[in-house]
């Protein structure tokens, strides 16, 4: 994973050289590397950091950028399965669409996928999954970026596509809400690649309840009872005092608690120590190949699930 690392606010505006940022990225792609945890286990890091601005987009884009991206049969094996009706996902032109597959035809010789009301020349389609269950509310087209400078520096640019279109929170967010979608506008990205500077927001895929496809979630820390985790997620990204009060609750493999130095608050530290301490085994950073960068303190350990 990338180590200088650059961050933007808006494509094209002067980029702010973030040293600290490529082992925050680290952390991530290192979880995502760690062999699964025992059924009655699972790992917690917990980091304090000056400020926790980024600090949880960094980690959980870490993770997606390593975790293994599932290849799509080809177009045609799927079109001689599909029965109308069906839900799909589909990418062409540069878009991703989501609707009911209507049918497959030839016209003037060549062949057309129809998906809602459009036709689509087959050559121009690049990828095509069934999605049963889908909800309606979910149908719409979203453009899709080109891989930016961070996904090809990691070598995942070739399954940029199929990353766009899987479905699944592997990853969640917990912390303000408000704050992290914000967040989620910040583009990373190498400053000497010559291509442009994915999104946050765009890596992550967080679920919104209308995207036609999404990778993670976004929870807040202050609505427990209201929020659930998703049950496919295997990492949780815990950022700041409230929402580290999830912590004895969560059952994914991985966990990561980020406390923030400047805020007055002894609850968060207390919880993880008190969760350590019950049969808690330490785990030396060093068996998960990371060093935390000058100015953050970390700690692992295994605890119960």
């Amino acid at each position: 994973m990338a180590s200088q690392v650059i961050l933007l606010d808006e494509e094209g505006n002067v980029p702010i050289n973030a040293h600290w940022a490529g082992p925050l990225l680290a952390l991530g792609a290192r979880l995502a590397r760690q062999p699964t945890p025992d059924p009655g286990s699972r790992l917690v890091v917990a980091l304090t950091v000056p400020i926790r601005d980024l600090a949880a987009a960094l980690i959980a884009t870490g993770w997606v950028l390593t975790r293994p991206v599932a290849s799509q049969p080809a177009v045609d094996e799927v079109l001689g399965a599909l029965e109308p009706g069906t839900p799909v996902r589909m990418v062409a032109n540069s878009q991703l669409i989501a609707d009911r597959f209507v049918g497959y035809e030839v016209v003037a010789g060549r062949p057309r996928v129809r998906v809602g009301n459009s036709g689509w020349m087959l050559d121009k389609v690049d990828m095509l999954m069934p999605a049963p269950g889908l909800a309606s509310a979910r149908f719409r087209r979203r453009g899709l970026s080109p891989a930016g400078s961070l996904v090809t520096s990691t070598g995942r640019a070739p399954t940029w596509i199929a990353a766009q279109v899987a479905c699944g929170a592997d990853v969640f967010l917990v912390g303000t809400k408000s704050w992290l979608a914000c967040e989620m506008a910040i583009r990373p990205g190498l400053g000497d690649s010559g291509v442009g500077h994915n999104s946050f927001g765009e890596i992550l895929r967080a679920d919104d309840g209308t995207r036609p496809a999404w990778g993670s979630a976004i929870l807040p820390a202050a609505r427990f009872e209201e929020a659930v985790a998703p049950p496919e997620a295997r990492l949780a990204v815990l950022d700041g005092s409230s929402a580290i009060g999830w912590l004895s609750s969560l059952r994914t493999d991985f966990a990561v608690a980020i406390i923030d130095r400047s805020a007055a608050d002894d609850f968060a530290a207390e919880s993880i120590i008190q969760l350590r301490s019950m049969g808690g085994t330490p785990v030396p950073l060093a068996r998960l190949g990371w060093r935390p960068p000058a100015g953050v303190e970390a700690l692992a350990f295994e605890a119960w699930r």
